[in-house]
């Protein structure tokens, strides 16, 4: 497997459009990219994948939670990461590439 990167794609105005290029990247390697969400819940802080029933795991804090997105994410790459504020709404948007 190559290195990854990642790349701080923006505020929640921008979520679209980086959405658009992890699908348009993961759709060229042929799969569908996979959208992580780091999220508050009544335990703490998710980190969950869109359409996965329960959360991958929960976190007490919202940088260690962060700290194990970014780490799913880049495993599996390319994808993005959604991190929200404690409030739901969207925070930023990072996107990760598989570097080849």
């Amino acid at each position: 497997m190559g290195a990854r990167k990642s790349t701080i794609i923006g505020a929640a105005g921008a979520v679209a459009a980086a959405t658009a290029v992890g699908v348009a990247v993961a759709r060229r390697m042929g799969r569908e990219p996979e959208v992580w969400h780091v999220r508050p819940s009544q335990e703490g802080w998710a980190v969950s994948r869109d359409g996965a029933e329960a959360p991958s795991s929960v976190h007490g804090t919202k940088k260690e939670a962060v700290s194990e997105g970014r780490r799913v994410a880049r495993e599996n790459a390319p994808g993005t990461l959604v991190l929200h504020y404690a409030d739901g709404s969207v925070q930023r948007e990072l996107a990760y590439e598989r570097e080849d």
